[in-house]
């Protein structure tokens, strides 16, 4: 690893605030919100109300795509191991009636901030301030009950899940990007959402200037969502479908896994380039050196539950994981042959590859396998990445998920078509009218 790296104004500034998002974001004296009062719920001092509208005005334009970006994004945020724990502890999340009202609650917070005047008394006025309060009861409850409330790091994971995405992705997306006074204006929209929610300014990424958001996005993705959404817990297993059953309502063709193919594909992890234009898939390159991803390890070596994080995220090469369950093939056992170790006897695949080490052993524990033929590692870095970006994960999916990421890809495609975005967009307005209606009933 070279530690002298040779970075750009905008990558040395996004690292900057990404590790004061590390070492300061998490501490104990940085939540949410300790309290609130009317007197410091307002407009922020850097609130353009010219600009904001502009930015509200690029949401509709594009808000197809947007809204995919929202969906995947939220899909990411569940994917998080600690975070899937506490969210499946609330009973909040974890069946699909009760997901089905999170997201639609969500999303209609979320149209209402991107599309209704901000000012005091508003439709968006009070919605982000029953948010904010929401999440000042909800950490304040951790705290009483844990010891730990829900820090700004968390807040701004969770900017990101609303528009990272759109941002760094909108290719995929079908999402309009070639004015940069439309994105520095959508920008600073969720600057102003994400500081009416209570994060402070230093951790308010979206105040960074947008090349800078750029690279902190992925980051993010890089150091955070590319392998949380390979960690395939069983808790995030089960939020992750009762979240796409609950979709259902006003998604009707969806499944757990080609949601989940798409939220990876997104993320540009390696194996999911279907029906991607290499050329466009953006991958970091080495951004930070080996001494400050071993101050990051030290940081957190004592910090309970972080010990995936300190043998996976913040590693210099980036980690493919592949779970292959042995409960997955049946009762046969032709391909399977026994083997013994320190961990007992096991059934080892053909494609066991792997010497159990302290990484493995974090994985296997996290991912509650029984045996370490069920797990396949792979470190991918800046000069093999490329040998590794392929679609033989669309490959492995069963027919009928095949043809809904397929019909997805298509449908986001249908929005750059004059004579079939019309009919996309009725279709989006008729689901958003039907979740209106439903959850005004329930």
């Amino acid at each position: 690893m070279d530690d002298n790296l040779k970075l750009s104004p905008a990558e040395e500034a996004a690292k900057a605030f990404v590790l004061n998002l590390l070492f300061k974001g998490f501490q104990p004296s940085e939540l949410c919100d300790v309290s609130f009062s009317e007197d410091i719920y307002r407009l922020p001092d850097f609130y353009d109300d010219a600009k904001f509208k502009r930015g509200q005005k690029y949401f509709m334009n594009n808000r197809f795509g947007i809204m995919q970006s929202n969906m995947y994004g939220l899909f990411s945020l569940i994917c998080e191991p600690n975070g899937a724990k506490l969210l499946d502890k609330t009973n909040h999340s974890s069946t699909a009636n009760l997901a089905r009202k999170r997201y639609a609650d969500t999303t209609l917070h979320m149209l209402s901030w991107c599309t209704d005047p901000l000012k005091p008394g508003s439709r968006s006025w009070e919605s982000l301030k029953r948010v904010r309060l929401m999440h000042l009861a909800a950490s304040n409850a951790s705290l009483s009950r844990s010891g730990q409330g829900i820090p700004q790091t968390f807040m701004t994971f969770t900017t990101f899940g609303f528009m990272g995405y759109a941002l760094v992705k909108p290719h995929l997306l079908s999402i309009t990007h070639d004015c940069q006074e439309d994105r520095e204006a959508y920008i600073h929209m969720w600057a102003v959402i994400t500081s009416m929610l209570g994060v402070k300014d230093e951790y308010n990424m979206c105040l960074q200037k947008l090349e800078v958001v750029e690279v902190i996005c992925h980051i993010l993705i890089r150091y955070n969502f590319s392998l949380f959404l390979q960690m395939e817990t069983k808790t995030f297993e089960k939020l992750g479908r009762a979240f796409t059953e609950g979709l259902k309502w006003y998604i009707p063709f969806s499944t757990y896994e080609s949601r989940l193919f798409q939220a990876r594909r997104l993320a540009g992890i390696p194996g999911y380039q279907y029906d991607v234009d290499l050329s466009k898939e953006f991958h970091l390159r080495q951004i930070f050196t080996k001494a400050e991803l071993e101050k990051i390890k030290v940081e957190f070596q004592n910090v309970k539950g972080f010990e995936y994080r300190r043998n996976m995220i913040f590693a210099e090469k980036m980690h493919l994981i592949d779970i292959k369950r042995i409960s997955d093939y049946g009762s046969s056992n032709d391909h399977l042959d026994y083997n013994s170790n320190t961990y007992g006897s096991y059934k080892k695949l053909e494609s066991d590859k792997i010497d159990i080490n302290d990484k493995e052993e974090v994985l296997m524990n996290l991912l509650e396998l029984k045996y370490p033929s069920e797990l396949e590692l792979t470190e991918v870095d800046d000069k093999n990445l490329k040998n590794y970006l392929n679609d033989r994960k669309f490959r492995e999916l069963s027919k009928s998920d095949q043809f809904l990421v397929k019909f997805s890809i298509n449908q986001l495609k249908s929005i750059k078509n004059c004579l079939t975005r019309p009919i996309a967009e009725m279709t989006l307005g008729t689901m958003l009218n039907v979740m209106r209606v439903k959850e005004s009933c329930c």
